[in-house]
């Protein structure tokens, strides 16, 4: 039954794989690697609520909370609980220091949690890191206007459009010279 669902998911039909996991929940409730995917599964739907209950019940039920586990639990409280899911991703940057991505992600949650000035500082360690990151120092520059740095904002937004023109095109650049 599991691998049904699994090909449902595969070809995107999430609610027809999320009736047949919680047919196949109802007959084996304590399977943990189970209860985890149903968490992916509503992860995979936006319901990032529900992903973290069944995320974290899979824990008590045993499922190895590893890096992966903890990524991913941490992203989906990202959704509704800003600050423990940087904690939790925070936790992860620990063991995997040189994750892009998870720093990005990061960067994004300060800035959406209105924290301009540390999305701006870890915004500018992705750029620091890989200085072709462009992306990453327009982000920066943004976080700088946000915070009402205007002139540097717009000098790193321009900086970065410059090295990737295509970034113009995000209109996302308030203020200019």
């Amino acid at each position: 039954m599991i691998i049904v669902g699994k090909v449902y998911v595969e070809v995107s039909n999430y609610r027809q794989a999320l009736a047949i996991f919680n047919r196949a929940l109802a007959l084996d409730a304590n399977n943990a690697t189970l209860i985890y995917e149903l968490g992916l599964l509503y992860s995979t739907m936006n319901n990032e609520k529900e992903a973290v209950k069944y995320m974290e019940l899979a824990a008590e039920k045993g499922y190895k909370t590893d890096l992966d586990y903890k990524e991913n639990l941490g992203l989906a409280y990202l959704a509704f609980d800003i600050d423990k899911g940087i904690v939790i991703l925070n936790m992860v940057l620990e063991k995997k220091p040189n994750e892009s991505e998870i720093v990005y992600q990061i960067a994004q949650a300060h800035y959406k949690s209105k924290n301009y000035q540390v999305a701006a500082e870890t915004f500018y360690k992705l750029y620091e890191k890989d200085n072709t990151n462009s992306k990453a120092l327009y982000m920066t520059g943004i976080a700088y206007q946000k915070k009402g740095d205007k002139a540097l904002g717009t000098e790193m937004c321009n900086k970065a459009i410059q090295q990737d023109p295509t970034l113009a095109s995000l209109k996302i650049l308030k203020y200019s010279n």
